[in-house]
């Protein structure tokens, strides 16, 4: 099974400083409402030699509901996590959401 997050931000300028930020440890979906169009992606290492995969899609449009109808589209988990900028997720969350 696998864990996704999906989030929604606002003008987040760096795709690092938001997983960071938030603490992202699990595959996941940042939708960027901001000025411009765009796509990113990162790979981040996990302690036991996994990678997670980071999509980071920047979008003109505004809007909770957009963001995460576009989030949804782009989704390839089997278990998704809607969220926002200003959630930090703990240590250990994709294994406690799997167990």
């Amino acid at each position: 099974m696998k864990v996704e997050v999906l989030a929604s931000v606002m003008n987040a300028s760096s795709l690092r400083e938001t997983v960071q930020h938030m603490n992202l440890q699990s595959d996941a979906v940042i939708i960027n409402q901001c000025d411009r169009l765009g796509q990113e992606e990162m790979q981040i290492s996990q302690e036991n030699g996994e990678a997670r995969t980071i999509r980071f899609y920047s979008f003109q449009d505004r809007g909770i509901g957009r963001s995460r109808n576009e989030a949804i589209l782009r989704a390839e988990g089997d278990i998704c996590l809607f969220s926002d900028a200003d959630i930090v997720y703990e240590d250990g969350y994709e294994t406690a959401i799997l167990a």
